[in-house]
């Protein structure tokens, strides 16, 4: 044991404290610390409850080492019959700084040949001490390796320690197996702080192993079988070869995954039964690994993965939520119609369920006593016609029986239905007048924002709703849930019913590009004689991902420049875009050679630059050598995501030509303008363009293609490109090309498109573009929806108009 003490301390400063535990370190510490030797005596005290060493002395000679040597006595001993003092403990305190002390005395590890490069071999890291001079703090150690044979400096070639951890790691592959490389290194490991410094040898062997693994035929084994099959039926075999023999080619065969076994012959069976309905859909998968393990004596394994499909059979009962046995309570003074309670089942083979009661002959019916129950969503109602009186006369508590029967649509196997049973407790009681409100409701369509992505597991907060209620006792208490229209399939989210947290579901995907916000109406229930609800509609943003790289406008592009072409001309203009967002699509471009071109085009970029790193504009900046006849390279657009940023490449083909060669010009006409609107509701086939261009070269009577592209809102998409067409006309001997619109447009989803019409010079193969703007212009198609399908509310009798405003 080591410990430093200030040269200049007070008296009765502690500088170190004894720990010492009775039952051979596993019991407790009740013991007592007896002193057996102070040197120089008087230079230190130790207490002899709790073990700490003081300062005896107020000055300490520099450089001196102190010894203390002490024995614990077991204070609680439980056999009187061995001895109760522990071993002598030395500890020895320094007057002076401390180096940093190693450990061990020394180290030695063995690895295995078969270890990768970086591997972290050993950690010899070192312990520092506290400085002697009060409120200085020490640097941090540095650790050095060195080769322990002077004679070898190869040593260092094999292995390396990371100066701030002290871990030794791989830094070559081994191979125990060559007799020219050494089977064990030696080394001198320095930690060095402060320039004080301590040394320890390292002794590192290399180890032997058995190094043909098994290998499996298939990297994935897939089976599809239904969920009852039964147990032990072979479902699929898997088989792995060793090119081993003998034990070190005899295959074991494993899985991680309780639910099936496999034999040594590879066919795995299901151990349990299966089950479909785990994630409420109607099939599974399981995925799990097989291991194929050899019997070597250093044992070798490879894994391959199993998908097994199960399909859902009708094999489960609708369940009741939260429980079997409700209790609900209804105003004295309600009215027919009003709500009760909604009844809640699943099926967890995705049944549709029907919902009734159960009369006096065992029967089931809608109507029973005072109410009434929804057969498709459960909810409960009183009979319309029913009065106060009705309910003052009624036995209170209303006690009845509903019954929930699934119809077996889950699955394509036949099977019967099944029938599950509830009881539901109807209590009588006062008013309560005040309904859940939300106060910061305006508020939650701006800080509710979810990441897009899936969310099985571990599902974010994505906000915590809170809603108040004036009432007191359980008129007050409020449970949310969230509240949909029959019609409304896409059921994105979840919500604690006592908390208000609403979390992503974990059956739908976020997918930004697609729908940017998501609606949500949480409805607020108090738990009152008779529950009263308020409603809070917001949206929560779905962040974006950058989960989409750029797209150039076109795989490749091909053009033609002069030879002599003009230092600074523009030779061709690339054009990439972005579904991500704004921050994730922000563009950059540059060049980079071709590996695939062959070697005369390795240069071909130094004759080529970009006009900025924003711009795919790319200029000439060197004059085109006489034997040049191609430029071949390649262009990258960058989209400076992040996290990490995503990456396209296109290749750029520019033909050198002996003469100037001029692009095809376009022809003014009223019918080709930069800029055109039409409503979202235009009639299909409705030509929007009519342009013509013309070869501007020698050859006045050269032909001349057209190619259109297009993109929605500035970004491009396979839905944007078929929207819009191109047809070529001719008329009095000239060739015109007409964009007309082939599907709907809808103003909602997208309100602008980008065209681009580009014209190739078929001799000269030279191209000119012209962009075009589509504004989609609204018009009035979307029915206002409301927010909930029935709105309740309740009043006063004998309450004039005035007073309830004023309410």
């Amino acid at each position: 044991m080591l410990a430093v003490v200030p040269l200049n301390p007070t008296i009765g400063r502690i500088i170190y404290q004894f720990v010492a535990r009775d039952e051979n370190g596993d019991g407790d510490s009740n013991v007592q610390y007896k002193e057996i030797d102070v040197i120089p005596a008087g230079s230190f005290s130790v207490d002899s409850k709790s073990g700490v060493v003081r300062t005896g002395w107020s000055k300490y000679e520099k450089g001196e080492t102190y010894r203390i040597s002490i024995q614990a006595i077991d204070m609680t001993p439980s056999d009187n019959s061995t001895s109760q003092l522990s071993e002598v403990a030395i500890l020895e305190i320094l007057a002076d700084e401390r180096p940093p002390q190693f450990a061990k005395q020394e180290y030695e590890v063995a690895i295995s040949e078969d270890n990768l490069v970086d591997y972290s071999v050993v950690d010899v890291k070192a312990q520092s001490f506290r400085s002697i001079e009060d409120g200085r703090s020490k640097g941090p150690i540095i650790y050095s390796l060195e080769s322990g044979d002077s004679s070898s400096s190869d040593e260092m070639k094999w292995f390396r320690i990371d100066p701030s951890t002290g871990i030794v790691h791989l830094t070559k592959e081994l191979d125990y197996d060559d007799p020219a490389l050494p089977k064990s290194h030696q080394f001198k490991v320095t930690a060095r702080e402060d320039n004080r410094e301590s040394h320890v040898a390292l002794k590192i062997r290399i180890e032997d192993v058995n190094d043909n693994v098994p290998m499996f035929t298939r990297p994935l084994y897939t089976a599809q079988v239904r969920e009852d099959i039964p147990l032990n039926q072979t479902i699929l075999k898997v088989t792995a070869i060793d090119k081993d023999s003998g034990d070190n080619a005899r295959i074991t065969y494993s899985l991680d995954n309780q639910n099936f076994s496999i034999n040594e012959n590879g066919e795995i069976s299901a151990r349990i039964r299966l089950d479909a309905d785990q994630f409420n859909e109607r099939h599974f998968v399981y995925r799990f690994n097989v291991t194929a393990r050899d019997h070597g004596t250093n044992q070798l394994s490879n894994t391959a993965m199993v998908h097994i499909r199960t399909e859902n059979t009708n094999d489960e009962s609708a369940v009741f939520l939260p429980t079997s046995q409700y209790t609900a309570f209804v105003a004295e003074d309600a009215q027919g119609g009003t709500p009760v309670i909604q009844i809640q089942a699943r099926d967890a083979d995705r049944d549709e369920v029907t919902y009734s009661f159960m009369d006096k002959n065992q029967r089931s019916t809608q109507t029973m006593n005072l109410f009434t129950i929804d057969q498709h969503t459960g909810l409960v109602k009183l009979r319309h016609g029913v009065t106060p009186i009705d309910l003052a006369e009624a036995e209170n508590p209303i006690n009845l029986t509903v019954i929930v029967e699934d119809d077996g649509s889950c699955c394509v196997y036949p099977s019967k239905t099944h029938t599950s049973y509830a009881t539901l407790l109807i209590g009588i009681e006062d008013v309560n007048n005040n309904k859940p409100e939300f106060p910061d409701c305006a508020r939650y369509s701006e800080i509710a924002k979810i990441m897009e992505g899936t969310y099985k597991s571990d599902p974010p907060t994505i906000v915590k709703v809170e809603a108040t209620d004036d009432d007191s006792s359980a008129n007050g208490d409020i449970v949310y849930s969230l509240y949909y229209t029959q019609s409304e399939s896409r059921k994105a989210f979840v919500i604690d019913r006592h908390t208000g947290v609403l979390t992503p579901s974990p059956h739908v995907v976020f997918d930004r590009e697609t729908r940017p916000r998501e609606d949500v109406t949480v409805k607020a229930t108090d738990r009152g004689d008779r529950p009263l609800i308020g409603f809070c509609q917001f949206s929560v943003e779905v962040v974006d991902v950058n989960d989409n790289a750029p797209q150039f406008e076109r795989p490749s592009y091909e053009t033609s420049v002069s030879r002599f072409e003009a230092i600074g001309t523009s030779v061709i203009t690339v054009f990439a875009f972005d579904n991500d967002a704004a921050h994730n699509a922000e563009i950059s471009y540059k060049l980079e050679v071709d590996t695939t071109a062959g070697e005369e085009h390795q240069n071909d970029i130094e004759f080529f630059e970009l006009v900025n790193r924003r711009s795919g504009e790319i200029t000439l900046i060197k004059p085109i050598p006489m034997r040049t006849q191609k430029f071949v390279f390649n262009v990258i657009a960058d989209d400076n995501g992040v996290p990490e940023s995503l990456e396209s490449t296109s290749q750029v083909i520019l033909n050198v030509l002996d003469k100037q060669q001029k692009a095809p010009k376009w022809h003014s006409s009223p019918d080709c303008k930069p800029g055109i609107t039409v409503a979202e509701n235009v009639e299909m086939n409705k030509v929007i363009l009519r342009c013509r261009a013309t070869s501007s070269g020698d050859n006045k009577k050269s032909d001349v293609i057209y190619k259109l592209t297009a993109s929605a809102g500035g970004h491009g998409n396979s839905k944007a490109e078929s929207k819009f067409r191109q047809f070529n006309k001719f008329e009095n001997g000239n060739e015109w090309v007409e964009v007309a619109i082939m599907e709907p447009l809808d103003y909602e989803q997208i309100n602008n498109y980008t065209l681009t019409l580009t014209a190739t010079d078929m001799t000269s193969h030279v191209a000119s573009t012209k962009t075009f703007i589509v504004e989609v212009m609204d018009v009035n198609d979307v029915v206002p929806q409301f927010t909930v399908d029935l709105f309740t509310g309740t009043i006063d009798e004998e309450m004039t108009p005035n007073e309830y405003l004023e309410k």
